[in-house]
Order: C-alpha cells, then structure tokens, then sequence
C-alpha cells in the first residue's frame, strides 16, 4: 500500500555515486531547469533521471521551489556533508 504524501526515512547506507553527484550540484546552489521530459536538467544539459531524483525526494533530500526547480534539503545537505567526511 502506497503512503501518499509521507517520506520514508533515510536509509543508513550510502548514497550511491549518481545520488551523491546529483545532491552535490544542488548543495553546490545550482538550480535544475522544468523539463517535460521528467529528467533533470542543469544548464540545459540531462543530469540524471527522473527515477534517481524521486528517490532523492522520497526519504525528503531534496525538494521543488515553487518554480518546479529541485534543490537540496537540509537534510541533504548535511547528510553529503557527514558522507564526504566519512570519505577523507
């Protein structure tokens, strides 16, 4: 049964490459232009899927503005932030 409107939480394991890039560009404070297509787009270029991203927004990493542009949570941003340090 779907739970509509609800976040899963965050999984403990890591992210994986493609979700990590992805977060990071919008930590970074790049925006993702609306395409039809469903896929993200960053500056005109495809930059992930739109499976990858509903699965960002699913445990509440990143989110919509009102413009229909993904961005990264807080919880995103701190969650690649203790990954990152993780890795050094």
């Amino acid at each position: 049964m779907a739970t509509m409107g609800r976040q899963r939480s965050v999984a403990p394991h890591r992210l994986s490459e493609a979700q990590s890039r992805t977060l990071r560009w919008f930590r970074d404070g790049r925006q993702s232009d609306p395409h039809e297509s469903g896929a993200v787009y960053l500056n005109g270029y495809p930059v992930c899927t739109s499976s990858l991203i509903e699965s960002l927004r699913e445990v509440g990493l990143v989110q919509q503005d009102e413009l229909h542009r993904w961005q990264a949570t807080e919880q995103g941003q701190s969650l690649l932030t203790r990954q990152l340090l993780q890795a050094a």
